[in-house]
């Protein structure tokens, strides 16, 4: 009998160290990737930007992160088909976090620099 108690307890307290810092570590780094699109961070400054400012309210964020595995789960529930609802949903309500949460910054879209030939070189059809 206390084998079969101490298997149970390890079995809870594997599955509790595993999945338990994945959901913090998830929850901690969920805007990293806007944070590079979006602000044109190095990854590394993104992750950092990210944890801080999901740090102070880490519980509210552990909420969201289940949230959005819960919505994903549902919709991978509806034959597979509903995740592909589920996804953009989720997204969205993730980019919307991240406007709450970066306010004050207005965004940063730089058209691209065209790579064949430089801007200023006139074309080769107003050359004759």
């Amino acid at each position: 009998m206390l084998v079969g108690i101490l298997v149970c307890i390890f079995t809870i307290l594997g599955l509790a160290f595993c999945i338990v810092p994945g959901i913090i570590v998830g929850s901690l780094y969920l805007f990293p990737l806007l944070l590079v699109i979006d602000r044109r961070m190095s990854f590394w400054d993104a992750m950092e930007e990210s944890r801080k400012k999901v740090q102070p309210d880490l519980l509210g964020f552990i909420g969201f992160f289940l949230a959005l595995i819960g919505i994903n789960i549902l919709g991978a529930l509806v034959c597979g088909v509903g995740i592909f609802v589920s996804l953009p949903v989720t997204w969205c309500a993730t980019v919307i976090a991240y406007r709450e949460l970066w306010p004050e910054q207005e965004t940063v879209i730089t058209p691209p620099v065209p790579t064949g030939r430089k801007a200023d070189s006139p074309s080769p059809s107003s050359e004759k």
